[in-house]
């Protein structure tokens, strides 16, 4: 990775993620419900300190020499003095001083924090930090980033908290009028939030919101305010702005982009609703603002202006696009070459949702953009033990690009298949797991409000609550539900809580997630199709090429003895055996009285192939050099199997094959159960290549 400014901007080398998540909403953000707005008047004032307002309107150019130097108060200070005396409940004083008093204040990323207990270090820089670049008339936001303007340390929030700016908007109890508001804008008044959008794009796992907040200091949870989910004023994915415009956010009224000629760029981004349904703003004359990127994203600004609706018109800066600022890192990832897929969870967070290494799974049309993708909640989702642990999120398996009914997927879906995961443990508190297809939303929608998805309410292919699972359970679900280009989202609800750990008690953990056909791996048809194309011995023999239908950690193909290669097309044997199918891989005998496999050979099949080359040679003149296929028998005798010698359904010398001939066994007799299994073998000497494999009901 790099970053491209002036050497004396640097902060750091390497990407963190830190703070919070999206939250629970989606799509255009503020807040367009009046039924979630309080409608009583705001509350009184409700900090002993005197605050002392700044006179707006506010506009901030950036011109400081460094990101340290923006943040600092010898840039920009608070106008309310720095230490302020407190009293308590039982009249004693006490000097409450804000150890970093700046206007501009990091809410996220940037100061050091001590990884064992949490503490963090006000002024002290994160030297790993990155999440941060100002100066040269530019902000950058990086993945996580966060910022309030006109906080003071206010003697409201809890004297124990680690960060008594950042995440301290919420009471004890949840967010309640009490705690007031602690700011030096006066946001009584129908006021505007703009700024030059000159740069924005993914960072890492691609998907992230532009967020603005009223009130409201914590990691994207929009309820953590006096004023509830209103405090949310715009919160809308990062790809949906274009460079070269400016934001304008009009409270009350609505959130848009605008050229420089003053014209409105696309559509209406966001509603943002008055208090009394006529004129009152969300807002107080002690208010403050956050300005956020959730991870996985970044954002380049520049002349920010807060400003009242009614004041004296401000003439805006010409917004340009500048993409030399921030570039990105670029790492390419590992193609998705189409289902089955074994979701690999044998990594990292930042290795699976693409923000650091090469092993990510990636779009093949282009390797740096992640198949995996964080919707929401991405700050409460651990990748640890090949398990995906969350709660209160949702992420995307194969989500290309578009939103609602133009959201398309890099998943062909136009057949049946089926999605199977085990549940490692779900919390049993309550909560509700879905997965949805061709749907970014949080829900499915309605007849009369519109649908999420074009599938309408056939979107969620599957929907359980935590307490109704099971540690160890596992899940198998068919559907037909999709199309050519589709694509997955994975969602647990608030009520899935919110766990603070892999190892967490709340949210759900899965692990062994499978997306497959229903006529392979299992499926309906449950047999064989092979053409052994593009593939080596290593796929072959591996889950993720293909396993049995019941267990996502056992292959389908297993070697029972020697060496039979896959290369260049062909499944070469060499006095070698494999089975297809066999779940257990314990040795039959006998008295085997029910075979463990994953087909069905009840009625009639047949089995076919092509053979490419003859290569026998018997280790002795005399000795014989057969092929043979055995049904539900993983040894080298005939007798070992539920069906005793009858186990033995094709035999022949294989020195009487042809090169390019294909041979074709119907087995109408001695049938197998709805539970069978193959071996393929070739004693000692025999050698032969096939291709073009088949198993197939007649």
């Amino acid at each position: 990775m790099k970053l491209k400014l002036l050497a004396a901007l640097m902060l750091g080398s390497t990407l963190v993620a830190c703070g919070g998540s999206s939250g629970g909403g989606g799509g255009g953000g503020g807040n367009d419900d009046p039924d979630d707005i309080p409608q009583d008047d705001p509350p009184e004032e409700g900090t002993q300190i005197e605050i002392q307002a700044e006179t707006l309107p506010l506009v901030e150019n950036f011109e400081a020499t460094s990101t340290l130097d923006f943040f600092s108060d010898s840039y920009k200070a608070l106008n309310t003095p720095a230490s302020n005396t407190i009293v308590d409940e039982d009249g004693n004083e006490s000097t409450l001083t804000d150890p970093h008093p700046s206007f501009y204040y990091p809410t996220c990323c940037l100061w050091a924090e001590d990884p064992d207990t949490g503490e963090v270090s006000i002024g002290e820089v994160d030297p790993e930090s990155t999440s941060w670049m100002a100066g040269n008339g530019y902000l950058a936001l990086i993945d996580s980033a966060r910022m309030s303007i006109g906080q003071i340390l206010s003697d409201l929030t809890d004297e124990n908290a680690n960060d008594r700016k950042s995440d301290t908007s919420d009471g004890a109890e949840g967010a309640t009028a009490e705690l007031g508001s602690w700011g030096e804008l006066d946001l009584s008044e129908p006021y505007r939030v703009s700024f030059c959008l000159n740069d924005n794009g993914p960072w890492g796992s691609g998907f992230s919101n532009l967020e603005l907040y009223v009130d409201n200091n914590s990691g994207g949870r929009q309820a953590d305010s006096l004023w509830s989910t209103a405090s949310l004023l715009l919160r809308e994915e990062i790809g949906t702005f274009q460079a070269g415009n400016r934001v304008v956010v009009d409270v009350p009224g609505d959130a848009y982009m605008m050229d420089n000629e003053g014209n409105r760029v696309g559509d209406t981004i966001a509603v943002i609703p008055a208090l009394d349904g006529d004129s009152m703003p969300v807002g107080t004359p002690t208010s403050y603002l956050q300005l956020r990127v959730s991870s996985g994203g970044y954002a380049v600004i520049s002349n920010l202006v807060v400003e009242h609706q009614a004041g004296d018109a401000v003439e805006y800066a010409t917004c340009e696009v500048n993409e030399e600022y921030v570039q990105p890192p670029q790492f390419e990832g590992v193609a998705f070459e189409g289902l089955p897929l074994s979701v690999n969870l044998d990594m990292t967070f930042e290795e699976f949702f693409g923000e650091e290494n090469e092993i990510f799974l990636a779009f093949p049309d282009d390797l740096t953009k992640p198949f995996y993708n964080p919707r929401a909640g991405s700050s409460r989702m651990y990748v640890a033990n090949n398990a995906i642990t969350w709660g209160d999120g949702r992420f995307y398996v194969g989500h290309d690009e578009g939103t609602g009914l133009e959201a398309v997927g890099g998943i062909d879906l136009s057949q049946p298949y089926t999605v199977s995961f085990t549940v490692n443990k779900a919390n049993d508190a309550g909560g509700n797991f879905m997965i949805y297809v061709n749907n970014t939303e949080s829900g499915t929608g309605s007849a009369e409000d519109g649908w999420n998805s074009v599938h309408e309410d056939a979107t969620t292919i599957y929907s359980a609550t935590l307490d109704t699972l099971t540690d160890g359970q596992e899940v198998v679900i068919e559907s037909d539900v999709g199309t050519a280009t589709s694509f997955f989202q994975f969602r647990c609800d608030s009520g899935c809580g919110q766990p603070e750990g892999p190892d967490s008690e709340l949210g759900i953990t899965l692990s062994d997630i499978v997306i497959q056909y229903q006529d392979s791996n299992g499926g309906d048809a449950g047999l064989i199709n092979e053409a052994f194309e593009g593939i080596t011995s290593e796929d072959f023999y591996s889950t993720e090429y293909r396993h049995v239908s019941t267990d996502a950690s056992t292959s389908f193909y297993y070697e029972t003895g020697g060496t039979t290669a896959v290369m260049d097309g062909v499944l070469s044997f060499d006095s070698s055996r494999i089975t297809a199918g066999d779940r257990t891989r314990a040795a039959t005998t006998s008295e085997t009285t029910e075979p463990q496999g994953d087909m069905d050979l009840s009625q009639p099949f047949r089995i076919q192939f092509d053979v490419v080359a003859v290569n026998t040679v018997p280790v002795e003149e005399d000795a014989t050099a057969n092929f043979f296929v055995y049904l539900d028998n993983n040894t080298t005798s005939s007798s070992n199997s539920l069906h005793d010698f009858d186990s033995r359904i094709v035999n022949v010398d294989s020195r009487t094959y042809e090169a390019g001939q294909t041979y074709v066994y119907e087995i109408t007799e001695n049938l197998g159960t709805t539970e069978s299994f193959l071996q393929f073998r070739c004693e000692s000497g025999c050698a032969i290549d096939i291709d073009n494999l088949i198993v197939e009901p007649m």
